[in-house]
């Protein structure tokens, strides 16, 4: 899986989010990965280009079977609810401050171990 998605937005702009491995930090899956930095250009933000990225990286995250990790760090215009829940819609659970976004294989397991699904 990749470690940076990025976004040509001009010249001298680039949307990026970028990740790093969580090496089993803090009780994370040693093979997923932390979300670093989700950020457009202030002048090219609320046009769907953060979502973009984060809908690549997710894809391959569940093709890869890769849980990623992420802490909200607010600025700019969105507040932290907002952000919160924008990551929640994408899939993401918050897990007392840590969002965690669980890769298929294991959420599939899980709920197969417990009879859920039927």
């Amino acid at each position: 899986m990749k470690h940076m998605y990025s976004k040509i937005l001009g010249p001298t702009r680039l949307a990026v989010l970028d990740l790093s491995s969580t090496q089993g930090v803090n009780g994370m899956d040693p093979d997923g990965l932390l979300i670093n930095r989700v950020n457009t250009p202030f002048d090219h933000r609320c046009k769907g280009h953060a979502r973009e990225l984060m809908r690549e990286c997710l894809a391959d995250a569940d093709a890869e079977g890769v849980t990623l990790y992420l802490h909200i760090n607010a600025y700019g215009h969105m507040t932290y609810e907002q952000l919160a829940a924008w990551y929640e819609r994408l899939g993401f659970e918050n897990r007392e401050g840590l969002f965690v976004r669980e890769n298929p294989q294991v959420s599939r397991t899980s709920s197969d171990k417990e009879g859920i699904g039927d």
